[in-house]
Formats: structure tokens, sequence, C-alpha cells
């Protein structure tokens, strides 16, 4: 059976409080999934693409989720989300002052992606702490075996041409 958070719960409100960046995705069927991170669990992404399979269901909305911020929409299609990756990322910024404070800031930002079928790219937004706003810079990737695997596509078989043709590419770029 597959355990995802489908509503604000205490691990989830513990979540915030310790100021981790989360995010939600709301499915073609209406049901919303919370990323629920805990160490003894399998990956909220994970368990989000396994969930969407088993269930036959998919992405239409992912937003971010962070403390002292509203939620911000990253990327929506009613007719859903294909070719979606979710990461996070931290970096802490070094006290450079040498004022002997010791202190620092981490700065938290979720990544969202999304294949953009016309460009044959992925697209790519960042939200940011404590910013609490999407990244203003624009970014595209190209689409790779390294990001194609963390993907998820409605229709496994369109990740499989994915990799089909970015492993010819491959082979012939040697």
């Amino acid at each position: 059976m597959i355990e995802v958070t489908t509503q604000i719960d205490v691990n989830i409100k513990s979540l915030i409080r310790k100021l981790e960046m989360l995010w939600s995705v709301t499915l073609n069927n209406g049901v919303t999934i919370y990323s629920d991170y805990d160490d003894n669990k399998e990956t909220p992404w994970l368990r989000l693409i396994e969930y969407c399979r088993s269930h036959k269901v998919y992405p239409t909305k992912v937003k971010s989720l962070m403390f002292g911020a509203p939620e911000t929409v990253m990327f929506e299609n009613p007719n859903g989300l294909n070719g979606l990756f979710i990461k996070r990322g931290c970096i802490k910024d070094i006290d450079i002052d040498n004022d002997g404070t010791g202190l620092s800031i981490s700065y938290k930002k979720l990544i969202v992606g999304l294949y953009n079928p016309e460009t044959n790219k992925i697209d790519v937004r960042k939200f940011c702490w404590p910013e609490n706003e999407i990244e203003p810079l624009t970014e595209t990737r190209l689409m790779t075996l390294d990001n194609l695997k963390d993907m998820y596509f409605i229709d496994e078989q369109d990740k499989d041409k994915h990799k089909t043709i970015l492993l010819s590419d491959d082979r012939r770029a040697v």
C-alpha cells in the first residue's frame, strides 16, 4: 500500500514550522498530495509517482508550501503535467564579514521542471526562501538521461520514447 498524505496534518504542520520547503500536487481526480518528508519513508516524490501509476491518475497542479509565504502555483494544466519533476535544494550562506557572530542563513529552493514539447526542453521554475517568491530568471534545460530519470510522464511509454531518442543520440556523439 502506498502511503501519501492528502491533508495538512500534524506532520506537515511540524515540517512547516521547521521551515522545510514543501510542495503539494493536485491530481486530476481532485486529490491533493503533500510532500511529507520523513526519514523512514521513500521520498514523497517517488511515492507520488507510484500512487499516480497505481491509481491511474496524474498531476494537474504543483504549488509551493513554505512558512510565511502564500502557496504559489509553480505549474498548472488541467490536461495534466506531462514530464514533471520536483526537487528541493538548500544553500548555506557563510558569514564572510568575519564579525565573529558565526551567523549564516540558509537559502532554500523548490525546483519544479516541466517538459515543453514545443521546444523539446524542460522549463524550470524555482521558488526561493527567504524571498518567498518564484525566482525572476527563467531557466530551460536540455532533456538528458540524467534529468529524465527523475521525471514523471503520464504515459510511461512517452518517457521510454525520450530515453530511446537520447540513447541513440549519445551513440552518434561518440
